[in-house]
């Protein structure tokens, strides 16, 4: 009797170690994919290994994680809580919630969640990165240069992160300078990350274009009016008075705008007016950008957009992909092809370049594009453009562009238009 209950116990904890290894195995194989970036499959995965362990920490973090990439701020949030009232020592759950709790904003909680990992900032990248976004964030470089030079003493973190790291620390120091040199208060931490919201802002802007060939000038004019009701949502009705071609045109439109909490933003737009002939247009155009790896703002992005119009004779669509590479704030590099179809069926083929300069008081971009147009043989169409964008003073924003447009006559254009902050939220 006493052998069989040995071996009946030696079975049961054979079996239970198998069983774990087993767990370990497959759980090992859901962050393989989640490294991967195989997201599609790994939620399917992932469903069905909660439905056989929903109590499994690991897999629940997981859950957070892959919200958090897929952009359900709010379903990673309950995750990630979930996670650490379990398992309060569990250092990626920490950290990914301290993340997710600076991007909505709430710097406090984020520096009080990732106390406990203060130790580690010397030789964790990914942690001497929220801490020095955290003290910048609250208006303290010194604080971030400090704990740089530590890092850099230890010498336990990659040269380039330590480089990148650096380089986010003199933009930051580069625009508390700017905003000292124009003599405007710092906002408090709060504020400067939430933006806006709650508040109103006026867009109004003008442009003209003239031909070398001596036809009639274009002329532009645009009001817009866009409110913040959230952090990350923003509502535009606007209205662009046209002149060209011998016509006046009055288009409005009604749009709305979200950036994320994860770095994807997405703009969906409904537009109403003439079009050839007076005929009504109807359009409807969305953009998207978003990262390829979520609240990483160095690695590349992707830019689509999709336009449709409807005119009395025919339907025209423009469409494009691009891709944004390095971006860093307002820094970076953007490649973009478009393919158009207008309401008569030709077809016009385009790509552009554009750079991005980020000079703390100033941004400036320029950059080049060329169109292949099937209208009268297939006409090659050069663009140069460049611009800036120029804070004027707290809320008051300057923005001019000007370009050149080399087809069968040069064209030459330029604008220049006011961002106004009429008021903000007091929360």
């Amino acid at each position: 009797m006493i052998r069989t209950t040995a071996l009946a116990a030696v079975l049961l904890a054979l079996l239970l170690a198998a069983t774990r290894a087993l767990h370990a195995g497959e759980t090992a194989h859901l962050f393989a994919l989640y490294r991967a970036g195989d997201l599609d499959r790994l939620e399917r995965a992932l469903a069905a290994a909660r439905r056989e362990r929903p109590g499994d920490v690991d897999l629940r973090l997981l859950a957070g994680l892959l919200a958090l990439r897929r952009g359900r701020t709010d379903e990673a949030e309950r995750h990630l809580r979930a996670v650490l009232r379990r398992a309060p020592d569990y250092r990626d759950a920490r950290l990914a919630l301290a993340r997710l709790r600076h991007w909505r904003g709430d710097p406090e909680e984020a520096r009080a969640l990732l106390a406990p990992l203060a130790s580690e900032a010397a030789e964790d990248p990914e942690v001497l990165a929220l801490f020095v976004d955290l003290a910048l964030a609250g208006g303290a470089p010194a604080e971030a240069r400090a704990r740089l030079a530590e890092a850099r003493r230890r010498g336990r973190i990659p040269a380039s992160r330590l480089g990148w790291i650096a380089r986010r620390i003199a933009a930051a120091e580069r625009r508390v300078r700017a905003a000292a040199f124009r003599g405007d208060a710092p906002a408090p931490p709060a504020r400067r990350l939430r933006g806006p919201a709650g508040g109103l802002r006026l867009l109004a802007y003008a442009r003209r274009a003239r031909w070398s060939d001596g036809r009639a000038p274009w002329s532009e004019g645009r009001l817009a009016l866009l409110w913040r009701p959230d952090a990350v949502t923003a509502v535009e009705l606007g209205g662009t008075l046209r002149r060209r071609f011998g016509t006046t045109d009055l288009l409005l439109d009604l749009a709305l705008v979200r950036r994320e909490a994860d770095g994807s933003a997405w703009r969906l737009a409904l537009g109403l007016g003439p079009g050839a002939g007076f005929s009504p247009r109807i359009g409807i155009e969305g953009e998207l950008e978003h990262p390829f790896r979520p609240g990483e703002p160095h690695v590349p992005r992707l830019l689509a957009r999709l336009r449709l119009s409807r005119y009395r004779e025919g339907t025209a669509l423009l469409g494009g992909l691009g891709l944004r590479l390095a971006p860093t704030g307002a820094t970076g590099l953007a490649l973009r092809a478009d393919l158009a179809r207008d309401a008569g069926g030709r077809l016009d083929v385009g790509g552009s370049l554009r750079l991005d300069l980020d000079l703390g008081r100033a941004r400036l971009f320029g950059g080049l594009g060329l169109l292949l147009d099937d209208e009268r043989g297939r006409v090659t169409e050069r663009t140069l453009f460049a611009g800036f964008h120029l804070p004027l003073r707290e809320g008051v924003r300057l923005f001019c562009d000007l370009d050149l447009v080399r087809r069968d006559a040069v064209r030459v254009g330029a604008g220049c238009g006011l961002a106004l902050d009429l008021g903000r939220s007091r929360r």
